[in-house]
C-alpha cells in the first residue's frame, strides 16, 4: 500500500485525551480515510454522550503525530509520508478560541522577534528595523539595520 489511500479505504486510529472529564474507553477505531476534524468531533461527542446522557456537545481540536489536524486523515498521512497500515494516535482536547489582543502595536512589516523586559517591548522586523515600545503601544525609539532583524535581546549589565 505504501501509504497510498483511495476511496473507500480506512485507517486505524486510537483516540486519547489528557483531560479526565473527556476520557472515553480506549478502543481501536477503523475510520474512513476522508475523515477530518468535523467527523472526529462528532465521533468523540457521540462516545461521550453514550457514556453520559448529560453531555453537552463541545468542539475539540486534534493532534496527530504532535501536529494539529487541519486536513483529512488521508491527506495528513500522505503529506507526512506515513504508512496507511500504522495505527494513528489521535489526541483530542477542548478547542479554545484564539485570544483577542487588548493592545495593538502597529508595524510597517512582519515582526520576526519579540523580547520583553519589565514594561518595555523590543521588536525586530523584516524591514531591517528594531523598535522599543512601552506596554501602551507607544514607540519609544527605533534603530535601522542593513538586513532583516530576526532576533532581539536585552543586554543586562
Amino acid at each position: 500500500m505504501d501509504g497510498e489511500l483511495s476511496e473507500g479505504k480506512h485507517l486505524q486510529a486510537c483516540l486519547r485525551t489528557t483531560e479526565d472529564q473527556f476520557k472515553v474507553a480506549e478502543s481501536l477505531f477503523s475510520l474512513p480515510s476522508n475523515v477530518a476534524c468535523e467527523e472526529l468531533n462528532q465521533l468523540v461527542n457521540n462516545l461521550l454522550s453514550s457514556e453520559n446522557s448529560d453531555h453537552q456537545s463541545i468542539e475539540f481540536d486534534f493532534l496527530v503525530e504532535g501536529e494539529l489536524l487541519r486536513v483529512s486523515l488521508e491527506q495528513f498521512v500522505e503529506d507526512k509520508s506515513l504508512s496507511a497500515e500504522r495505527v494513528l494516535e489521535i489526541e483530542y482536547f477542548r478547542k479554545h478560541a484564539a485570544p483577542e489582543p487588548d493592545q495593538k502595536i502597529d508595524h510597517d512589516d512582519w515582526v520576526s522577534a519579540v523580547e520583553c523586559l519589565g514594561s518595555f517591548i523590543l521588536t525586530g522586523c523584516y524591514d531591517a528595523t528594531a523598535y522599543i515600545w512601552n506596554r501602551k503601544g507607544q514607540c519609544l525609539g527605533s534603530c535601522d539595520h542593513i538586513a532583516a532583524v530576526k532576533a532581539v535581546a536585552w543586554v543586562r549589565g
